[in-house]
């Protein structure tokens, strides 16, 4: 009978740690990573904005990807003057550190220097305080959270199963219940971050297109620093929406965050 409630919790612990291991983690980098990342502090403190970056992004190619980490590197690329760069960059520190108020403060300072000026489409202040578990807690939260209530479920049942107490029944409806409202949220999140649907234009003007490739006809022209959505993807041409217009532009001109 217990291993009956049991199965389908153990699949989906299952799937919790698939999750977690695809989402990048920095505990997985290596000692040379972190080693690069102290570097880069250090130059990005000297001034040396390029060379910081550089080493920013070697420490990301070698597996360390704290939120401070893409912090700094916004930082380093709104001081080297390349705005689409660093607004990225503070988008991906957001998505790790969404309660940073440096992050959000800094994001909010490049974005009001873009040319076209165009606010991105985000849900009202009410909505995000009603929804608050996903947008004030990263991915990797979430999961630790859906992880710990799944323990506790696990545990309660195996008292249950000696101690068949109204009190311990009550607990566990009530952790189910917090565990599928996280669990859902944490899932809706991962989706979405795997989904790929954010892009941010990196040069200085990208030409949008009514099709796939040069030989359309142009429709309109956004530049640097300006946020998008991607709707779909063919060769190296991506249909986008932004300001209420959609188009085709080249993926060699956007950062997909």
């Amino acid at each position: 009978m217990l291993r009956r409630y049991y199965k389908p919790f153990i699949i989906i612990f299952a799937v919790i740690a698939l999750m977690e291991f695809i989402v990048p983690q920095q505990c997985f980098a290596t000692d040379d990573a972190y080693t690069t990342f102290v570097q880069a502090n250090q130059v990005y403190k000297g001034t040396n904005y390029s060379k910081a970056i550089s080493l920013y992004n070697k420490a990301l190619s070698l597996g360390f990807a704290p939120g401070g980490l893409y912090y700094n590197l916004g930082n380093a690329y709104y001081r080297n003057g390349d705005l689409g760069k660093a607004i990225a960059s503070y988008l991906r520190a957001r998505q790790l550190l969404p309660r940073n108020s440096d992050v959000l403060e800094n994001l909010n300072t490049a974005r009001s220097q873009t040319i076209d000026k165009i606010v991105p489409n985000e849900p009202p202040a009410a909505l995000r305080q009603f929804l608050f578990l996903y947008y004030k807690f990263s991915l990797d939260e979430l999961l630790w959270m859906t992880a710990v209530l799944l323990a506790a479920v696990f545990l309660l049942l195996s008292i249950y199963t000696f101690f068949r107490i109204s009190p311990i029944r009550s607990f566990i409806k009530i952790t189910v219940i917090v565990f599928v409202i996280i669990g859902t949220t944490a899932a809706v999140k991962f989706y979405n971050i795997l989904s790929h649907s954010t892009a941010v234009i990196t040069s200085k003007e990208a030409v949008v297109r009514a099709g796939p490739g040069d030989s359309y006809a142009e429709i309109f022209v956004i530049h640097n620093g300006t946020e998008i959505k991607i709707l779909e993807k063919k060769d190296n041409s991506a249909k986008i929406k932004v300001d209420k217009k959609k188009g085709w532009i080249n993926v060699n001109d956007i950062d997909i965050i």
